[in-house]
């Protein structure tokens, strides 16, 4: 959707200079209309002021959270509803507005919270401190590199193919080309910040001045230097083969910056360049115009350019021959220094004069540090002629450099798109300093997030190695996951690690892990700090649900949320019954969740919904000598919830309390856990929730199965141990237990593979062919149209003239019929003298009770005469059978796999009604099936067959919509409860009331 009307701050267009902004858009959006507005109408307050009274009301607080620290969105926002008040004459109604924050297209939006609180620019304790993740990646060598980095952890990207995989294949040539590698590097510390200049480039001072001159030879050293950067680029890159360096190869080619080349060497000096110290860049300016090409354009200026040239040097010269008379004389020490300001002047170490005075001759004197800083009379005269000197040299070179910059005004694209490919090339060259310090390996883009041994990027730099690693899996089947364990025990960090992962891939980067696969992600949010806002009057809890309210407000499928102690800034009751609203709230957003918590009632509650998994940091607890108890933090997640081990109790004793007051405190412990046990959900309800669960984690371990790339052997012992591993849990849930995976697993033992059984595969239809069919050996037998009458070539049939005689008997053919070679297809004569008398004569053969083998063979000679209204009623019926034989029992189960398997083997397009007849059959008995040791034989026969067909049944009946559904569904709840947010003006009470019904109620109970 192009824009009709584009607004731009007025100091950016003409008649002022056109800004690059400017340009750009007039270049790529030249239909759109361009107005300019004052600079009074680009107000942050003012953008704030109308958001608050403009968007809807339970908008208002989660699109000022998602603007926060966006300076230029805000600004330009009030600038838009100022120019459609102004122009258009128009009254926007309070609370009327449909108000959302987008991020960048084909980006991934991180709110402020998560920003501050991972540490993805600035360490929190100490602002000046590299322990960022900014700090970790930045090894860049050029500033343009720099903010490229800073620019893509602010907004990592989404594109997999376009982005992502050919920064991969970048990094990872870098690393495998070391040689490739160092040239780069080496190559890169020579440019300076070009990108930063080309931008005052466009800029023209209003007066002529000294100053002004100074700035534009500045500008045209550093174009200078960039170009003269470029071509080691073009050569150090030279091996390289991925897509992505040879791209930013061909940009550095030098004969793309060769026409800026020539205008600058035209009139500048070849030795001269950019550089930083003042007093060796006021040199390099007062010799950089070529005296011959200054003759050439003004012609007697030749001689007064050599006369202020040689004052200069002469002057210079003077001055470090007073400083000589002047050491010697005074018998002092002092060193000649120089800085814009004062220009030069002369360094002692205050030491020196402590038994003494300092001469007289040095006046203006200041204390810096240890040092005396002084200048003298002659020396003050001495600066005044050096830059009289500079400033007649200055001047009479700008009428040359004006020119020059007038004319790379016009060559400006190519230098910028050079400059974007060095600033990319830095970029990745640093990632590559990073993995190969760090080892870091590259990661996989998939469904599904799955890290081993992952390591927390920062952390891991700090504590140098000492870090311990910890696993991660998110899926659909474990999308929620709550995270437990005592104080220090790592719960922050375990959560944190992951965003800060995911952020590293989606820029580009390899990550700290021994294998990593990330999905596509296009938010991360996190709730982790507790800091009051005093600037916005705002308690610790305000600001957390404000925060909240904003994240359950954009939180999608795609997004990755962290939460860390939510509801601790509040009364345990209602900081239990809002973390458990809130919790129920993401569960139904799909989105991966982490949740560390101290409410372990919390983990019971959702134990059992789909989709959640409960997840603890171990903690040893030991006694030492003294009977002292010690808590061991081992910084290693597990499955399974915090135990009861009563840490607090534990510290207590530690800590000396009376033995009367331990005694009671674990009395009273005691009788709260067992009021919990009593007031656990009813049986039924919590056997429907593990049902579903079930099937839901049986559904991702079949989905990852089916994605890998396993052999049938691998897959064959796979499935018979999930198959096993499944009817042991749902026996288990049917008991009353839970579906735990550890009883599982002892039940399932170190099970041996063995010799696997035979099973009896017969092809039925090929053994019906043989008995109905005596041909003669190397004949062919085939049904041709001809022009009146079917007729029956070489036909060698004993004992069957019926449907010779049917056929050939018959007199009006209806035509398009194709040629059917009856001896490769084996049709039995009953199917196809069926399907012929249907055809011909509309008379059906086929009855209720017809075996569902024989239906196969019906449809196999229907489908090739495409005979469409035959094929769904036999498919139909087929599928009707097929869930009698799972209902009915096993005895005829025999029947039920062949005619499945054929189904499934059957990939042609005329099949479709028989698999989605199959489907429909499957789906009610797809459990009933799983229990069936015949489907075990099965396996061991055809193990890709028979994950196809659980597939095929789980995927019609949509369990996971189904699962999702009856998790949330709870019914008969009141209202109470929700007054914990209400009192504090929050909107999540008007959005998630009914979560936080349910939340304070089950936290009553």
């Amino acid at each position: 959707m192009e824009p009709t009307h584009l607004l731009i701050v007025s100091s950016c267009c003409p008649p002022n200079p056109k800004s690059r902004l400017y340009s750009h858009i007039e270049e790529h959006m030249p239909d759109a209309k361009i107005t300019s507005l004052d600079r009074k109408y680009w107000s942050e307050m003012d953008g704030l002021n109308r958001i608050q009274t403009f968007a809807f009301r339970e908008d208002a607080e989660a699109v000022k959270v998602a603007i926060e620290g966006s300076f230029y969105a805000t600004c330009s926002f009030a600038a838009a509803m100022s120019f459609l008040e102004t122009e258009f004459s128009v009254r926007v109604v309070s609370h009327s507005l449909r108000i959302r924050y987008q991020p960048s297209e084909d980006t991934m939006m991180i709110d402020v919270s998560a920003i501050m609180s991972l540490e993805i620019l600035q360490n929190r304790r100490h602002a000046t401190s590299n322990d960022s993740l900014y700090g970790v990646l930045k090894h860049t060598l050029t500033p343009m590199g720099g903010r490229v980095l800073r620019s893509n952890l602010l907004q990592p990207s989404t594109l997999k193919e376009s982005y992502l995989e050919p920064r991969y294949d970048a990094l990872e040539e870098l690393l495998a080309n070391q040689d490739m590698f160092a040239e780069v590097r080496t190559a890169l510390k020579a440019f300076p910040d070009v990108e930063s200049m080309l931008t005052k480039l466009v800029i023209i001072p209003n007066k002529p001045s000294v100053e002004a001159s100074e700035r534009a030879i500045n500008h045209i050293l550093v174009v200078k230097t960039f170009i003269d950067a470029v071509p080691p680029v073009f050569q150090a890159l030279g091996p390289a083969t991925c897509p992505l360096l040879a791209k930013i190869r061909d940009l550095c080619r030098p004969e793309l910056t060769a026409a800026v080349r020539e205008l600058v060497y035209q009139n500048i000096h070849e030795d001269v360049h950019y550089v930083k110290g003042a007093l060796d860049l006021r040199n390099q300016r007062t010799f950089a115009v070529k005296a011959n090409w200054l003759t050439m354009q003004q012609p007697g200026i030749n001689g007064l350019l050599d006369v202020a040239r040689q004052a200069y040097k002469e002057n210079t010269d003077d001055v470090h021959k007073h400083v000589e008379e002047l050491n010697r004389e005074h018998r002092i020490e002092a060193i000649l220094r120089f800085d814009n300001g004062r220009k030069y002047s002369l360094r002692m170490r205050a030491v020196d004069f402590e038994d003494r005075a300092v001469p007289a001759v040095l006046v203006n004197q200041t204390m810096k540090g240890r040092y005396i800083e002084c200048l003298t009379m002659h020396l003050k005269k001495l600066n005044q002629r050096i830059t009289d000197s500079v400033a007649e040299v200055v001047m009479l070179s700008d009428k040359v450099i004006q020119d020059l910059i007038d004319s790379i005004r016009t060559q400006l694209q190519p230098l910028y798109r050079v400059c974007d490919s060095i600033a990319l090339l830095d970029m990745i060259a640093s990632f590559a300093q990073a993995s190969s310090t760090y080892d870091w390996r590259r990661p996989e883009i998939s469904d599904t997030l799955a890290l081993k041994a992952a390591r927390h990027p920062i952390m891991d730099k700090t504590l140098k190695g000492g870090f311990v690693p910890n696993d991660y899996y998110a899926a659909e089947e474990h999308r929620f996951q709550i995270v437990t364990g005592c104080n220090m025990s790592g719960k922050s960090t375990y959560i944190k690690s992951v965003s800060l992962l995911q952020i590293m891939a989606q820029i580009g980067c390899f990550v700290p892990v021994e294998y990593a696969s990330f999905p596509i992600v296009h938010n991360i949010f996190a709730r982790v700090t507790t800091d009051d806002n005093i600037e916005s009057n705002m308690s610790s809890f305000s600001l957390e649900m404000r925060e909240m309210a904003f994240i359950l407000s954009n939180v999608t499928h795609k997004s990755i949320v962290i939460i860390d102690e939510l509801g601790r800034a509040t009364s345990t009751r209602d900081g239990l019954a809002i973390a458990i609203a809130i919790a129920e709230a993401l569960i139904q957003s799909r989105a991966i969740v982490w949740f560390a918590t101290h409410f372990t009632e919390l983990a019971d509650i959702l134990a059992d919904r789909p989709g959640v998994l409960n997840l603890r940091l171990v903690t040893q607890v030991s006694t030492m000598d003294n009977n002292v108890p010690k808590l061991t933090m081992m910084y290693k997640v597990e499955s399974g919830k915090t135990e009861e081990l009563r840490y607090g109790i534990t510290l207590a004793k530690a800590m000396a309390f009376p033995k009367r007051f331990l005694e009671v405190a674990e009395e009273v412990a005691m009788s709260l856990h067992q009021r919990r046990e009593q007031n656990k959900q009813s049986s039924q309800a919590r056997k429907m929730l593990n049902r579903r669960k079930l099937i839901l984690n049986l559904h991702e371990q079949l989905k990852q199965v089916r994605n890998s790339e396993m052999d049938d052997s691998s897959m064959r012992s796979y499935l018979i141990r999930l198959r096993k591993e499944f009817v042991l849990r749902m026996d288990a849930i049917e008991n009353g237990g839970n579906q735990s995976s550890s009883t599982a697993s002892e039940a399932l033992g170190d099970e041996e593979d063995g010799e696997y059984g035979e099973f009896d595969d017969e092809d039925v239809i090929g053994a019906v062919d043989a008995d109905l069919w005596e041909t003669k050996k190397g004949a062919d037998i085939l049904l041709i149209m001809g022009d009146s009458k079917w007729e029956l070539h070489d036909k060698v049939v004993r004992g069957r003239s019926g449907l010779i005689d049917h056929i050939l008997g018959m007199v009006q053919m209806k035509e398009g019929l194709r040629k059917i070679p009856l001896k490769e297809r084996m049709f039995p004569y009953s199917a196809l003298n069926t399907v012929l008398k249907y055809f011909y004569f509309g008379e059906s053969l086929i009855t209720e009770k017809s075996e569902v083998i024989d239906l196969l063979s019906l449809y196999e000679v229907s489908a090739t005469l495409d005979i469409l209204p035959l094929q769904e009623r036999i498919a139909f019926q087929t599928g009707n059978l097929l869930g009698e034989i799972l209902s009915s029992g096993t005895d005829r189960m025999g029947d039920f796999y062949i005619v499945v398997e054929v189904i499934i083997a059957e990939q042609d397009s005329s099949w479709v009604f028989m698999h989605e007849e199959m489907q429909r059959a499957l789906s009610p008995y797809f459990l009933k099936l799983l229990q069936q040791d015949t489907f075990v034989d099965l396996i061991k026969q055809n193990p890709a067959f028979c994950l196809q067909v659980l597939f095929t049944a789980i995927d019609r009946i949509e369990i996971l919509e189904d699962a999702a559904k009856e998790a949330t569904s709870v019914k008969g709840v009141s209202d109470a409860g929700t007054h914990a947010v209400i009192e504090h003006g929050s909107d999540i009470s008007r959005r998630y009331g009914r979560y936080l019904a349910v939340g304070h109620q089950l936290c009553l109970h």
